[in-house]
């Protein structure tokens, strides 16, 4: 029978297995400091804590990213549809016998 102490600890291997991922990446996140780990002995063990704590937080990025991608998109659209006076869109003119010609610069 384990412990609650044991019960409330993952290894590398139960963190890669649970989501879903390799065990390389799952130690690539305890060297990058993304997930909170400790060794006992030679063996890494992750609090179930910290990895609901880290699921949260990638949740949360993700919204972000999702959030800031759409802004993008939005100020693309705008910027296409109702250009600016920018010098690169500004047309100038020179009259040359009575016409206008624009700049292609």
């Amino acid at each position: 029978m384990e412990s609650k102490i044991e019960q409330d600890l993952l290894t590398i291997r139960e963190v890669a297995s649970y989501l879903r991922m390799g065990l390389v990446t799952a130690y690539n996140l305890i060297k990058e400091n993304k997930l909170p780990a400790f060794k006992v002995g030679r063996q890494w063990r992750v609090k179930k804590d910290d990895l609901q704590k880290f699921i949260e937080q990638q949740k949360q990025s993700e919204k972000n990213v999702n959030k800031k991608y759409k802004e993008q998109k939005k100020d693309d659209a705008q910027k296409l549809l109702f250009p600016t006076d920018s010098k690169e869109n500004k047309t100038e003119t020179v009259k040359e016998e009575g016409t206008l010609i624009p700049n292609k610069n």
